[in-house]
């Protein structure tokens, strides 16, 4: 599977390529499992400053398949 997000680990923002073809994508907590995240359509660029750091799962559909990523958020 090739890097869905870049950068890996991110900072303030992440960018999703093929961001055209996502229909939606969903950010979990690997810790607890719990979705901190969702969205339909999502843009190129995501803004994850919000988040604390830590890491998380990364699920995004894009046609008709699902794919996972670990996403590491540090600063």
């Amino acid at each position: 599977v090739d890097d869905l997000l870049y950068p890996n680990p991110a900072g303030k923002f992440i960018n999703l390529r093929n961001a055209g073809q996502i229909s939606s994508f969903e950010l979990y907590e690997i810790s607890t499992g719990r979705m901190v995240m969702r969205e339909e359509q999502p843009g190129d660029r995501l803004d994850v400053s919000y988040l604390p750091e830590g890491t998380y799962l990364i699920m995004i559909r894009s046609n008709e398949k699902i794919q996972a990523q670990k996403l590491v958020i540090s600063r």
